[in-house]
């Protein structure tokens, strides 16, 4: 920024700058020096000469308009350009002074309610927004000739536009645009100046004329005539359009940084049109076709005029905003029988008209002729094919789509041919939204690109059964657009390119030689646009000079133009003449196997025709094939030892089973048919095939049996796959899976496909090989074996139990085709070869060979190019065995990492106990106590360059050798990654690598192993320095008190955490790598990695949340938001399925697709504002409605009570306050924070939302038993737990003098000569109490427990104060029997693990050092010291001595569920005060599980009793209140006609309900609902269903019925 002296009045003008991320064009003020007073003045041409003549300006100005007496715009389409212009020295020497003001980067808003104590400084310093703020100043008013201030800000944004709102003092406050008044001179009547300044001539207000009189401006009598309008009003009258234009200029003007003459252009004058009189007003279009609604622009909102006209080839023409020209290029297969189908390219360009107040009739002229060519389409379709087309794109498609020709007249031109690709010429597309889902067609890949103004434009739409590749051709003229792909499948390239009308000759063939030049390379080139030329060559009256250049590039390349003369341009307008204008030029070698021919079809008003060419080849479609795993798993299971000796016959056994259980099929298989399903549809067909041949009315019986079990058994289908597909789905789980696997329960095809090249094309893959997994790189020094490196087994039945229950038995196979689900359907003795095969493996420390052999997949990496490498990432699918293997081992690895506490605290990665959300929290609380300490803090977020990758295994080694992992695990995790053979699937071919460093990308190793592998770059920490790690995510907080000392220290540690990652091999990628300086002020920082400096940005999205630099989160709140729209989408279709949309089942879906992803990361999101939380709030209701069948109008209280879910605030906090609680438990870092604020007294606002939980229920926190990691030593003594008393039995079926007879026989034998001790718990009334009765030494203890627990914790608490007395006493080889199995269990299991919560590992510790053991025994079978420790618990739980005792963190959740719980009734009750009575007196409390749980009753009934239930119904009561009826009143009963009037009193239904046994015996719903009786819930449905038929034909039955109610899904 810097300052100059202005040219007229001497004052200084700041100059500014543009930035990055500012949007163009950028435009900046050129004025004169020394203009003589006045004599000389600015001239354009001077300016635009001065300019052409320096190269760094010459390409880079697109537009120059006069905007003062002495002042011009420049407008650039480069942001550094347009900077540079400011500073350049040369233009000085010319007398031209450039600068930007302030008013093209700002824009001001105004801020109101702000108290006037409360400084304008102060508020600068304390607003945090997402812009950065310029300038705050207290606006003021006049009263009585003084200015006085008022309560309202203005505030100057360094933005485009306006933010919605913005924090001052953690509070969310609005910002509405700051307009200026409309000013009319009272003088020369002319608006935007004063009457004090005005200097022109009078004018009257009656007849905006001039009179020569003064009298006769006071006294005019001539009729009222409008300066502007022409029309009988006065000028100064407020209803007139002008005065309107100019409210609305200066409307843009105050929410954008558009000047005024800028403004004024988005609104131009609308003069008459003297036509008028001559147009059918009975013809007009109506408003939904009006012309408003087909130009609505970027700033045409609330005006559509006709846009500015445009020169072009002699003749003023004027581009309206929708489609117009279709060129079609058919593609011919051969075929062995002589048949051909055909493929193709098409092109559409814009419509033009001369004149734009003809729109109306040009609008009905469209409309005819699309009705005669709808009329005549079927002759016009060529022969039965799979073809390339294209449709034409505009502002806004959707909006043309639907306003303009309807989606039958676009999507039949592609759908109905089956063309392949599209290519779109002039599409208007928004820059910056060209891969938005406006532009979208379905079945099509798009690729577009856009001019930076809005308008040219060319976009291409490719097939998705084809995969593509973007081709990069370059323009300088942004008057120029152009797209090229190429379809991979078809090895041809598809170049759509636009040239504007006014690109001049000389530009025009530079650019066109450069396109050649570029496209060289390619033999096979398509070209299809509108080049805007004319020649004799493609059937032009006339040859112009941009078309002879264009003729001789073509002659001078290996190119020729396909057009036949025909005419593609054909006006409406006879004045005009058809031209040829749009060509489809090809390669030599393809013009020969190509037809060209134009169509007598066009799109929406076009004046263009479509034009269709075919290219011959011999291409077929790859059929879908698919595999029958269920009769894999048949053929599987059935195998045994004599069929599988090794894991080789195992392997290839898999391979001969699943190859012959594929086919082909062009149909995707409904998820939900199964053996039994297919068995009910063969005994169907067989009924309906014997009652065709035999009318008998036992065949018709059979019929209707076998289709009633079918119909049953595909319902159950379908329900079970709806709750299989709620528990497979994640916070995680990206909307494309979910569709898919949505479209194969509802048995819709999924037409959409990712853009996959790399499967077609290798040199991409090998490319793509290279980059993800490196060159061959084989160890030659690896042995074939290391011999026995260990005298142990690492694997056993349990433990290959235990893996496969926790893997999906669905997870996609590797090349051996081996599964999960098969693993778990083979019997123990094929499991114990492999079990044995695995064994063999780890002693010797080597792999088989083939279980290194990884299967690559590229799959898309979200918001990148899909057609480049960048765009893809591998995961490698592992064989089977291997990963079961590795997971074995990983347990081994992470015991050791946990044992001797080697990864650092703050690496959070896929380690125990620890989150995401862990991390989060962690990073979130930093940065605020940094804050509420003074200091500033920066958050470096780091990006690694292909990370997993990049590891080396022999550095691997070293690290684990120093670490002290056990030498056999080193040995396998060795063998597994050198030397492993990588293999990707490209077309046809395999490519192979042998590779030996890196760690694969799904091997559930790698993430462990990564850990260990950068365990050294956390040795960066001091006081003010941070490094938290999660994965290969790393984040680096630093913190100081002045920004200068910030960007020192910052830039110290990122360059040690450069040298060091490099040291790794590691690489630093600067351009991924984000910096946020959580700080209000906008000053900047200078961070470098490798000389390129770290962007700073407001927002960066770390572990899939966008944390802002006011911890604010409202940009995560908008994407969640969208999320929850998308989801809704999903469960609006599940709904649709008629056996699964039941409620219930709903619900469950409901949790799974919605809640879930709202509850990822809610304790951290909280930071943000109320306002913020009700959006989400406001989101989910929408989701629960659907679910439930809740009509718009059902107070909340009803609608969560309906679907049992708690409001989500009072849930949001629950989930806060569990991973407090898991934190406090385990002792991470998050609990090492927490305890800074134990005694905080201050401003809570200060505290971030978890701080403020762990304060609020700190005393259930503090009570919590720490979980703590010990070493198992497998050589130290277990303690003797017994959890039997020597047989397996039931208690519930077994005599009880059985069991005392048992129990006896233990304590006369086994137990006979040692010291007896009997626990036992009770808990009476919420209070626990404790009872331990010591044998030997007589001793009673009775305690009351201070907490509140469950009964298993206090048995437990029991043991321990009974092991406390063992040591106490020194009574070596006690017993201690209990009666809580549970605590037996529990305990058995700590002592097996490294982790186990304090009491239990006191216990552990005691009985081991005095030699005790523990005895479970029945309670209650008369046992004297077990009914002595069960009086002396109760006597505890009245009268005891208070004992205090730490608590489980089971304990912990419970006491925190019953805090929820509370909340969530006290709630329900006092909203039920205001809204949702009705319901709330029905089921006053909030129960747990909805009131149709497990009730039979369908998903109809459900529905509509919902809407019943809670009084909210489409009855005419509620419809009058949503204003759909003029009456609530009954015209029967003259009675307010609601639900409960129409189900028990109306006297129009009276007969219908005598026919139910509940007329009569209810005076109201609410005792009627009160009753739960299924029957009489299923009478009032079908009471309801009689009055109103769930149909939407209209019958005779409801022929008397309100118009309005029919329709209406039961109420």
């Amino acid at each position: 920024m810097n300052t100059h002296t202005g040219a007229n009045n001497g004052q200084k003008k700041v100059n500014y700058q543009y930035e990055h991320g500012d949007q163009g064009p950028f435009r900046v003020m050129v004025e004169l020096i020394d203009t003589q007073d006045g004599r000389v003045k600015i001239n354009k041409l001077s300016l635009a000469c001065t300019l052409r003549k320096m190269p760094l300006y010459k390409t880079h100005v697109t537009e120059m308009k006069q905007v003062g007496r002495n002042k011009l715009m420049v407008y650039f389409n480069n942001y550094q350009i347009a900077n540079r212009l400011t500073t350049d020295e040369h233009l000085k020497d010319k007398n031209y002074r450039a600068y930007i003001p302030r008013h093209l980067v700002s824009v001001t808003g105004v801020i109101a309610g702000v108290p006037l104590d409360i400084s304008a400084e102060e508020i600068m310093d304390e607003l945090e927004c997402e812009y950065p703020v310029m300038a705050v100043y207290r606006m003021n008013r006049h009263v009585n000739g003084k200015k006085e201030p008022t309560m309202r800000l203005s505030v100057t944004f360094r933005a485009a536009k306006l933010p919605e709102h913005v924090r001052i003092f953690c509070c969310s406050v609005g910002v509405r645009a700051f307009y200026r008044k409309t000013v009319l001179c009272q003088n020369c009547l002319r608006y935007n100046h004063l009457t004090a300044n005005c200097k022109s001539k009078r004018r009257c207000e009656n007849c905006s004329r001039a009179h020569d009189r003064q009298e006769e401006y006071n006294e005019c009598r001539q009729p009222q005539r409008c300066l502007y309008c022409r029309t009988a009003h006065k000028t100064t009258d407020f209803n007139c359009p002008e005065r309107t234009r100019q409210n609305n200029v200066q409307a843009i003007m105050a929410r954008t940084s558009l000047t005024a003459i800028e403004a004024v252009e988005q609104f131009p004058i609308q003069t008459r049109n003297y036509y008028e009189a001559l147009v059918d007003r009975a013809q007009e279009p109506t408003p939904a076709e009006s012309f408003a609604s087909m130009t609505a622009g970027k700033y045409k909102a609330r005006f559509a005029p006709p846009p500015r006209p445009r020169k072009r080839t002699g003749v003023t023409e004027t581009s309206v905003n929708i489609a117009d020209q279709v060129v079609v290029m058919q593609e011919k297969k051969k075929k062995t029988d002589g048949e051909c189908e055909t493929n193709g390219v098409a092109l559409f360009n814009k419509y033009k008209v001369t004149e734009a107040e003809k729109w109306k009739n040009q609008l009905r002229q469209a409309a005819k002729q699309q009705q005669e060519r709808n009329d005549g389409m079927n002759d016009l379709q060529p022969t039965p094919s799979t073809s390339v087309a294209g449709a034409s794109n505009q502002e806004d498609f959707s909006r043309f789509v639907t306003n303009m020709i309807g989606e039958d007249e676009l999507l039949r031109v592609l759908n109905d041919v089956n063309y392949d690709v599209g290519v779109f010429s002039e599409t208007w597309t928004r820059p910056g939204e060209e891969a938005s889902r406006a532009y979208r067609i379905s079945g099509y890949h798009q690729i577009l690109t856009a001019r930076p103004d809005g308008y040219g434009g060319v976009g291409v739409y490719v097939q998705m059964k084809y995969n593509y590749q973007q081709i990069s051709v370059t323009v300088q003229s942004d008057q120029i657009q152009i797209v090229a792909v190429k379809v991979l499948r078809l090895d041809v390239v598809i170049v759509g390119v636009y040239v504007a009308p006014s690109v001049p000759s000389n530009v025009f063939e530079a650019e066109l030689n450069s396109i050649i030049a570029q496209l060289e390379r390619f033999n096979r080139i398509i070209i299809a646009g509108d080049f805007n030329c004319h020649h004799y060559s493609w059937g032009n009256n006339y040859c112009d000079r941009k078309g002879t250049i264009l003729m001789d590039a073509i002659n001078a390349s290996n190119l020729i133009v396909m057009n036949d003369g025909s005419k593609t341009f054909i006006p409406i307008d006879t004045t005009k003449q058809a031209t040829a204008i749009d060509l489809t030029i090809c390669s030599a070698g393809l013009y020969s196997q190509t037809d060209w021919k134009t169509i007598p079809k066009s799109v929406g008003r076009s004046e263009h025709l479509l034009i269709e060419a075919s290219l011959i080849t011999s291409d077929k479609d790859p059929r879908p094939i698919f595999v029958n795993h269920q009769r894999i798993a048949k053929e599987v299971a059935s195998w045994n030892a004599d069929d599988i000796q090794s894991l080789d016959d195992f392997k290839n056994k898999v391979k001969q089973c699943v190859d012959s259980n594929k086919k082909v099929s062009r149909h995707t298989p409904k998820a939900w048919w199964s053996d039994r399903v297919e068995v009910a549809w063969k005994e169907k067909m067989e009924a309906v095939k014997r009652f065709r041949n035999c009318s008998t009315i036992e065949n018709a019986i059979e019929v209707k049996k076998c289709s009633a079990t079918f119909t049953r058994l595909k319902n159950e289908g379908i329900k079970k796959q709806i709750e299989e597909l709620a528990e497979s789905v994640d916070p995680q789980t990206s909307s494309k899976i979910l569709w898919s696997k949505i479209a194969r329960i509802s048995g819709k095809r999924n037409k959409r496909r990712v853009n996959n090249p790399i499967q077609e094309d290798e040199r991409l893959g090998e490319e793509f090989l290279d980059v993800h997994v490196g060159q061959n790189d084989v160890d030659i020094e690896v042995p074939i074996s290391y011999g026995p490196v260990c005298r142990y087994n690492l694997m056993d039945a349990d433990k290959w139990s235990k893996i496969l229950a926790s893997k999906n038995s669905k997870s996609a196979p590797s090349g051996d085709m081996i599964t999960y689900g098969m693993l778990k359907q083979i019997k123990p003795e094929v499991r114990d070869v492999i079990i044995e095969h695995i064994n063999r493996m780890f002693v010797s420390g080597t792999l088989t060979y083939h279980l290194k052999e990884i299967k690559i997949v590229a799959i898309p990496k979200p918001g990148r190019d899909q057609s480049t490498v960048q765009g893809k990432r591998p995961i490698a699918l592992i064989p089977t065995i291997t990963k079961i293997t590795n997971t074995a081992v990983l347990e081994k690895i992470q015991n050791h990492l946990q044992e001797r506490c080697i990864l650092p605290e703050l690496s959070f990665g896929f380690r125990r106990n620890v989150s995401t959300s862990t991390c989060l929290n962690y990073v979130v609380n930093a940065i605020k106590q940094n804050k509420r300490a003074g200091f500033i803090t920066a958050v470096t977020f780091i990006d690694l360059t292909n990370a997993y990758n990049a590891v080396k295994t022999d550095t691997l080694e070293e690290t684990m050798q120093e670490l002290l992992f056990p030498s056999e695990v080193i040995i396998w995790v060795t063998s597994f990654l050198k030397n492993r053979k990588i293999a990707m699937k490209v077309g046809e071919k395999t490519l192979t690598r042998i590779v030996s460093n890196g760690l694969p990308q799904g091997d559930v190793m790698s993430p462990s192993l990564f850990n260990v592998y950068t365990t050294k770059l956390h040795t960066i920490y001091d006081e003010d320095t941070i490094l938290v790690q999660f994965a290969d995510d790393f984040a680096l907080i630093v913190r100081a008190k002045s920004i200068e000392a910030l960007n020192q220290k910052m830039q110290i540690h990122l360059t040690n955490f450069t040298s060091k990652a490099k040291d790794l091999n590691l690489e630093i990628n600067p351009n991924k790598t984000k910096i946020i300086l959580f700080h209000g002020g906008t000053q900047p920082l200078n961070i470098k990695v490798d000389n390129t400096v770290i962007e700073k940005v407001n927002s960066h999205r770390y572990l899939g949340l966008y944390i802002d630099r006011f911890l604010g989160f409202g940009g995560h709140i908008r994407i969640m938001k969208e999320k929850i729209q998308e989801r809704l989408k999903m469960l609006k279709v599940i709904s649709s399925i008629r056996s699964g949309g039941h409620p219930q089942t709903m619900i469950l879906l409901y949790n799974a697709l919605v809640r879930s992803c709202v509850e990822y990361g809610s304790s951290t999101v909280n930071n943000t504002s109320t306002t913020n939380r009700k959006t989400i709030q406001t989101a989910l209701n929408a989701c629960l409605r659907k679910v439930t069948g809740c009509s718009k109008t059902t107070p909340l209280n009803s609608l969560l009570a309906v679907a049992s879910q708690e409001p989500w605030d009072i849930r949001s906090e629950y989930i806060a306050c569990k991973e407090l609680a898991k934190n406090v438990a385990y002792r991470n870092p998050i609990y090492e924070q927490l305890q800074e604020i134990e005694d905080y007294e201050g401003d809570s606002e200060k505290l971030t939302y978890q701080e403020k939980q762990y304060l609020e229920h700190r005393n259930i926190f503090n009570t919590i038993s720490p979980v703590r990691t010990v070493v198992v030593d497998p050589a130290s003594a277990e303690v003797t737990i017994n959890m039997s008393v020597g047989a397996v039995f039931k208690k519930q079926n077994t005599n009880p003098r059985v069991m005392k007879q048992m129990v006896l026989g233990l304590l006369n034998g086994k137990y006979k000569t040692r010291c007896k001790i009997y626990t036992d718990a009770s808990n009476l009334d919420g209070t626990c109490g404790i009872g331990i009765f010591l044998e030997f030494s007589n001793r009673r203890i009775s305690l009351e427990l201070e907490h509140q627990t469950s009964i298993m914790t206090a048995e437990l608490l029991a043991i321990k104060v009974a092991a406390d007395e063992v040591r106490a006493h020194q009574a070596r080889d006690a017993v201690i029997f209990t009666d809580s199995l549970s605590s037996c269990m529990l305990l058995d299991h700590s002592q097996r693990h490294s982790e186990r919560s304090e009491i239990a590992d006191e216990i552990i510790r005691t009985c081991q050092e005095w030699n005790v053991d523990i005895q479970w025994i029945p309670s209650h079978i008369d046992i004297k010291g077990n009914d002595l420790a069960d009086e002396l618990a109760k006597h505890g739980a009245q009268h005891g001595e208070l004992f205090e005792h730490p608590v489980l963190l089971k304990d912990a959740y419970l006491r925190l569920m019953k805090i929820k719980q509370e909340k969530v009734n006290n709630w329900y009750k006092d909203y039920a005060n205001e809204k949702g009575r009705k319901f709330a007196e029905i089921q006053p409390e909030f129960k747990e599980k909805p009131w149709y749980y497990n009730l039979p009753l369908n998903n109809v009934e459900t529905r509509t009793l919902n809407r019943l239930i809670t009084g909210h119904d489409y009855s005419k009561y509620w419809l009058h209140k949503m204003k759909l009826k003029d009456s609530p009143i009954c015209d029967f009963c003259n009675e307010m006609e609601t639900a409960e009037h129409l189900v028990l009193h109306c006297k129009r239904y009276s007969q219908i309900r005598k026919q139910y046994d509940y007329d009569g015996k209810y005076q109201n719903s609410k005792q009627l609902f009160e009753a739960k009786d299924v029957n009489i819930l299923r009478d009032v449905f079908q009471t309801v269903n009689e009055y109103f038929p769930i149909k939407t034909n209209r019958t005779k039955a409801t022929a008397d019925r309100p118009d309005e109610l029919i329709g209406y899904p039961a109420y």
